[in-house]
């Protein structure tokens, strides 16, 4: 059977782990057919096949576990939240995938900073994030029970793309005294 490779670049491996496929039905639904259809099936040696693709589809060792790859902290001091993230090397997160869903708080307009330009084979020219990114969100007034989640998403150098994730962080309350003219 002659030797089927894959590359890690080839476009059906970036589309699988985006899609969050996992190995099984990856194989069996790529892989398998390919091999039990061969026209070469009836040689006599015996069959090989070696598939080169994103260690994180055999080995998850190979890649980071997304906290570690993207470790984050919260720091509240009165009215401010400070955030910040320690990206690990050859990871990095994407400026526009963050968003910020607020509950029993109000919150001024977000700017995060500029990051790197970065050409992404899917998603065109994107701004990204490596090694580290702080910002802070200014609360305008919060109530008890007050929650932000911060969602983000990132991608290890190597092909692997993170699904979407969600940190919630809860706020002290913040009493807003009324400006008296």
């Amino acid at each position: 059977m002659p030797l089927l490779i894959l590359k890690p670049n080839h476009s059906l491996f970036k589309v699988v782990l985006m899609k969050n496929i996992n190995l099984i039905t990856f194989v069996s639904l790529f892989i398998a057919p390919l091999v039990i259809f061969s026209s070469n099936f009836a040689m006599a040696q015996s069959p090989t096949l070696e598939v080169s693709m994103p260690t994180a589809l055999i080995f998850e060792d190979d890649f980071l576990k997304e906290d570690d790859a993207f470790m984050v902290s919260f720091d509240q001091q009165n009215d401010k939240l400070t955030v910040n993230f320690e990206i690990a090397s050859d990871y990095y997160l994407y400026r526009d995938k963050f968003k910020f869903e607020s509950n029993q708080l109000t919150l001024s307009p977000i700017e995060l900073p500029a990051g790197t330009t970065h050409k992404d084979e899917y998603f065109g020219i994107q701004q990204i994030y490596k090694t580290h990114l702080s910002f802070t969100l200014n609360i305008q007034k919060a109530t008890p029970g007050a929650t932000i989640d911060v969602k983000y998403q990132g991608c290890a150098a190597k092909g692997l793309c993170y699904q979407p994730i969600t940190k919630t962080v809860t706020i002290k309350q913040i009493n807003v005294k009324e400006k008296i003219d």
